[in-house]
């Protein structure tokens, strides 16, 4: 008889849809603790553009040349792959991919990385 594989019991609390092949999850906090180096580059790269968080559409060109450049990283530990399984997915799939991270990572987001960046902001300017 086959082994069947218990799902964790977190699991189910957990947002989760399924993307050009790949089940994309909501990270998790222990997720949020391995990303946030990456979203210390980022709020770095945001504080140091002088972008101003209260006028977000005046500046969303400065915020995704913050955010591009650890993008890879980002999808790359979300999805469990390597940068050259990333690179082989078709754009229009590394798009759905990036955008379903978004959707499923929006309040996390908001609550926990844009505060974050205000009160660096905050230090900084004074």
């Amino acid at each position: 008889m086959a082994e069947v594989k218990k799902k964790n019991d977190s699991s189910a609390l957990i947002d989760e849809e399924k993307v050009a092949g790949f089940t994309i999850r909501a990270w998790s906090f222990y997720d949020m603790a391995k990303l946030s180096p990456a979203f210390e580059r980022i709020t770095q790269a945001i504080v140091k553009r002088g972008i101003k968080l209260s006028e977000v559409s005046n500046d969303i060109d400065k915020i995704m040349f913050a955010v591009l450049p650890e993008l890879p990283d980002i999808v790359c530990y979300t999805l469990d792959i390597t940068e050259e399984q990333l690179k082989k997915l078709s754009n229009e799939n590394q798009n759905l991919v990036f955008l379903t991270l978004v959707k499923l990572n929006l309040s996390t987001l908001k609550n926990w990385f844009i505060p974050t960046v205000v009160n660096a902001i905050k230090l900084i300017v004074g």
